[in-house]
Parts: C-alpha cells; sequence; structure tokens
C-alpha cells in the first residue's frame, strides 16, 4: 500500500488488526503495533487501541492485552468484551469473572456477549451459585429470550450438574436451537445420565433439527456411559451415512473404546483396521485399554507405529 503511494489511516490499520486477530498473525500484528506507535496513532484513538487488545487477546498473550486495555482512556463495552473474551479463551475463567465484576462497578453495563462469556466462564469451573447469579441479572436486563443466553443457561447449568434446572430453563426457551439441544444432551451425558441424553436426541430429531459433529460426539459419549454398544456402533455409522458428517478421530475413539468395553472386540478390530492412520493412535489406545483381551488381536493391528 505504502509502495503505490497511499498512506494507511487508523480505520484502515484497525481492519488489519482484526485480519491479524482473525487468523492468528500474532507476528504481523506485532509489527502492525509497531508501525501504528511510529505514526502516532495511538494518542486519542480507543477503536484503534480496541482492535491491539482484541488481537493480543486472540492470540493468547492476555497479559500484554490486558496492559493496552489499562493504557484506553476509555473502557467501553466493547473494550471490556475484548479482555473478558480473551480470558474465556485461555481458559482463565475465574480472571474472565473477576473482569465482569470491575466492568460492572466501573458502571458499564454487560450486553448479550458479556453475560454469554460470563457463563462460560462459570460453566468451565462450576461456579454455580455465580452462574444462577448472572442469570437473575439477565432476566433483569431483559435478555433472557436472547437465543445466545438461552443456550449459555442450559450449558452452565447442565455442566454445573444443576442437570433439573438446565431442563427448566431449555423448556422455557422461546427457540429451541441445535446448540441448545447439544448443551442438554451434553451435560445429561457427562454426569452419568446416558440413557435420558439419548432420549432428548431423539426429542430433537423428531422436531426436524439435524445433528452436527459435536452433537454426535455428545452421544457417542452417552452411549459409551451406558454401556449401549449396538445403539454407539449404529449412530457412528449414521455420522457419514445419514448425516453426511466425516467421522472425526474424537468419534473413532469414543466407539472404539465403547466397543472394547462392552465385549465387542472384533468390531472394533475391525473398525480399527479401517481407519488406521498416524493420525489414530489415541483410538488404539482407547481400544488397548478399554478391551482386556486387546492382545489376542494386536498381531492385526499395526501397533509397530505405536510409540508405548
Amino acid at each position: 500500500m505504502n509502495h503505490e503511494g497511499f498512506s494507511p489511516d487508523p480505520m484502515v490499520f484497525a481492519s488489519i488488526l482484526k485480519a491479524c486477530a482473525s487468523l492468528g498473525a500474532a507476528d504481523v500484528g506485532k509489527e502492525i503495533h509497531s508501525e501504528i506507535a511510529r505514526r502516532g496513532f495511538l494518542k486519542n484513538d480507543n477503536i484503534l487501541k480496541n482492535a491491539l487488545v482484541d488481537m493480543y487477546a486472540k492470540s493468547g498473550e492476555v497479559t500484554k492485552a490486558k496492559h493496552l486495555f489499562e493504557e484506553l482512556s476509555c473502557h467501553d463495552v466493547v473494550s471490556w468484551n475484548i479482555l473478558i473474551t480473551g480470558y474465556c479463551q485461555e481458559g482463565l475463567s475465574e480472571k474472565a469473572l473477576d473482569c465482569f465484576d470491575k466492568m460492572k462497578e466501573a458502571a458499564v453495563s454487560p450486553d448479550v456477549i458479556t453475560f454469554a462469556c460470563a457463563l462460560k466462564a462459570c460453566s468451565s469451573i462450576g461456579a454455580l451459585e455465580k452462574g444462577k447469579e448472572i442469570h437473575t441479572e439477565i432476566v433483569r436486563e431483559g435478555l433472557f429470550k436472547k437465543a445466545k443466553l438461552g443456550s449459555a443457561l442450559v450449558d452452565m447449568y447442565a455442566k454445573c450438574g444443576a442437570l433439573l434446572k438446565a431442563q427448566e430453563v431449555f423448556y422455557t426457551l422461546a427457540v429451541r436451537d441445535l446448540v441448545s439441544w447439544t448443551a442438554l444432551i451434553a451435560g445429561f451425558s457427562e454426569h452419568g445420565r446416558g440413557g435420558e441424553a439419548l432420549t432428548f436426541f431423539e426429542q430433537m430429531q423428531s422436531e426436524g433439527l439435524y445433528p452436527d459433529a459435536v452433537t454426535l460426539s455428545c452421544v457417542l459419549k452417552a452411549c459409551a456411559s451406558i454401556g449401549a454398544a449396538e445403539k454407539g456402533q449404529s449412530y457412528f455409522e449414521a455420522l457419514s451415512s445419514r448425516y453426511g458428517i466425516v467421522p472425526t478421530l474424537e468419534h473413532c475413539t469414543c466407539v472404539v473404546s465403547l466397543l472394547g468395553r462392552t465385549g465387542h472386540t472384533e468390531t472394533a478390530v475391525s473398525l480399527l483396521q479401517k481407519m488406521y492412520s498416524s493420525d489414530s493412535q489415541k483410538a488404539l489406545f482407547a481400544f488397548m485399554h478399554s478391551s482386556r483381551n486387546w492382545s489376542i488381536h494386536a498381531g492385526s493391528l499395526p501397533i509397530q507405529n505405536v510409540a508405548f
């Protein structure tokens, strides 16, 4: 751009930083940061500074993002959301919730994005009481009907083990989409109630919704939790034949482990022989761990490439 006689303005740089954040191009973003500073564009431009905070946060450099955040002349909902989201993405849930509280102390009202991130943070650390407080705030702000927040609430309650509350919230949603159904199925599956999770899956399909790869991972885990080998194998085969989804390593690992634990050793071996690649060692280990008599079939598996 400079070679052609154009001089980028702050808005152009902000767009470039947004692209760097989306692509994870931190090195390029840092070069842009240096150029912006050299041109003196950072003095009174919160949009550009927010773009920098976002770029560093999405690149995993939340400490640098926090430092730049503190230099902002004005902390609006956008800048708070960027920092809270960054903490969530890095698994720093307690810091995300601390930021959420400080944001409110600064008299900045949370929006849908803020609440969704705060609920995600609660989900990841099992902070049920904090999640309940946030639920109350969402209702008070009149945001409960927002689909993103409804699904986030179902997910939070389910992951925190409050399954009845998750179910209650789910059935009050104006729109029960794939995300909310998956959150409910995952919650029941993760807490040892696989039979109910599978019932929800059938209900979801009866309402005309088709699962995605994430939903089917949860369904396979539900089958594994109750030892439903035949049903699990059926769902696995339906991945491509019915739903048009290419099985991932997670799908394969789950069904192989299920088959091995329930005594369907030959079926598990057959599946491993079909799918084996350098990337599928995880599935092989799952089978070896789950099956008591895996060594009988070891000769038919390409285990020479596995590093023990």
